[in-house]
């Protein structure tokens, strides 16, 4: 979403320091419910997935200088027939077989627990040529369901990957995921049924074509302004929704003006955005740009900041055939019923197409959503900073009075998250018509709702916004 975008511009200020005095974490946890884990990876690293039956997600820690992997942390699932033997021996058993089959020299092998579940930690060298340290914990998530996490880097660096591994597993919290796949699965149909229900019509009834002022506060501080404006319009042979928003944010570090553009056709097959960021500090300027087309389940992204550029191209998985699904789904939930095994199936049948969220109607979901029950909707979205897309989850929270621009307004309270952790999670108050009061984030960001007078008494620079926007 693109007050995401905002937002993140102010949660790179901030070093988050995380478990351990040495240690630097992510400042939100990566969210993996399907697999039942969360955890607080590596500050600073890059996280990848690649396609995998056993990897399921892996963060890389690289050399400043010329790009090269230095270490690697990784999460791994694997669906291991342990016939109910004791755990100490199914490590010994788990020891040998890594030997013989990957040259692994095992070093140590414990068990303990972590969270109530029975846990094997494994340390050792890899094979040769590289010999890296490797430190690994197998969690018992289930019967003979093992999560496998393991950091792997130079064996210099042992104590210091030891306490990388540690301070992460700290944070690591354990669920359910069938649980999660029944609520997940009742999400993303809302989500699919919203889509479907797009239409000129709606998109008309829900574009403001106003201007929307905001004013922005960290921490309390008033540090800007932001203004929105919609319209129904054309982009080439087609018509759709436009979203246009401008941003004015005076940092300690400097200034931040930024300048987004969207576009979604009414029937969802053509998508645009444009977002222009200009950085202004003592030192100068540096522009940061992204520019990005989407048609039907193709997507090419664009990139500039400062004198580097790059691009991404990312194209929708396709359909893929019943009996594979099903295979995966009984290897992957050998304990499940039958009807939950079905229903998993049914779910996985789908493709990101199906209810994937373009940026631009992210903007006013709100205005397409029923507010008057407590649902959730999942949608899937493109994540330009992995080049992949993630689940995110809206969830209508509850009514509650709250103070904007002086007045008590009666707001219903919706939560906004993503699966991947990259995004800010953040709170909405809207009104019954789906228009945004405030949006606030644990960073101690508020974005509110405010009379244009009001922020022109403060900025001059706000006169004139909105015809700059729509130019």
């Amino acid at each position: 979403m693109l007050l995401k975008s905002s937002i993140r511009m102010l949660v790179i200020l901030a070093c988050v320091r995380g478990v351990g005095a040495e240690v630097d974490l992510a400042p939100r946890p990566y969210v993996d419910r399907l697999n039942g884990f969360s955890l607080r990876p590596p500050d600073k690293t890059l996280r990848r997935r690649d396609p995998s039956a056993s990897l399921l997600v892996r963060w890389e820690n690289r050399d400043k200088s010329n790009n090269a992997i230095v270490w690697t942390f990784s999460v791994s699932r694997f669906i291991e027939n342990r016939e109910d033997i004791a755990v100490d021996q199914y490590a010994r058993a788990l020891s040998t077989r890594l030997e013989e089959s990957e040259g692994f020299t095992t070093e140590n092998v414990r068990t303990s627990s972590r969270h109530g579940r029975n846990t094997i930690i494994i340390e050792g060298l890899t094979a040769k040529p590289l010999r890296q340290f490797q430190y690994q914990e197998w969690i018992v998530a289930e019967h003979n369901r093992m999560l496998l996490f393991e950091i792997t880097g130079p064996a210099s660096m042992r104590d210091e990957l030891k306490r990388i591994m540690q301070a992460c597993m700290e944070t690591l919290v354990l669920s359910d995921p069938l649980a999660e796949l029944a609520s997940r699965e009742a999400s993303i149909n809302r989500g699919v049924d919203l889509l479907k229900g797009v239409n000129d019509r709606r998109l008309m009834a829900a574009a403001i074509t106003a201007g929307q002022w905001y004013t922005m506060r960290l921490k309390g501080r008033y540090v800007g302004w932001a203004v929105q404006v919609e319209r129904y319009t054309r982009y080439e042979d087609v018509m759709g929704l436009e979203v246009r928003m401008g941003t004015v944010l005076d940092l300690p570090d400097g200034r931040r003006t930024q300048k987004q553009v969207l576009f979604v056709s009414s029937d969802g097959n053509i998508e645009y955005w444009k977002d222009r960021l200009i950085l202004t500090t003592d030192d100068g300027s540096m522009v940061v740009e992204e520019d990005a087309f989407r048609q039907d389940d193709a997507i090419l992204f664009r990139a500039r900041q400062g004198n580097k550029q790059w691009e991404h191209n990312k194209v929708m998985p396709p359909h893929r055939p019943v009996q594979v699904i099903k295979e995966q789904i009984d290897r992957t939930m050998p304990n499940a019923t039958a009807s939950e095994k079905a229903r998993a199936v049914e779910s996985a049948q789908r493709t990101v197409r199906d209810f994937y969220l373009s940026r631009a109607l992210s903007m006013i979901l709100p205005r397409l959503m029923d507010l008057s029950s407590i649902d959730s909707y999942g949608f899937a979205v493109y994540n330009s900073q992995i080049n992949d897309f993630e689940l995110r989850t809206f969830k209508i929270v509850a009514r509650r009075l709250i103070d904007v621009n002086g007045a008590r307004i009666d707001a219903i309270h919706l939560s906004d998250s993503t699966s991947g952790g990259d995004s800010v999670p953040s709170d909405w108050w809207v009104n019954d018509g789906g228009q945004l009061l405030r949006l606030s984030t644990d960073d101690g960001f508020v974005l509110e709702s405010a009379r244009e007078h009001d922020i022109l008494q403060r900025d001059q620079r706000a006169k004139g916004a909105v015809e700059e926007l729509l130019r």
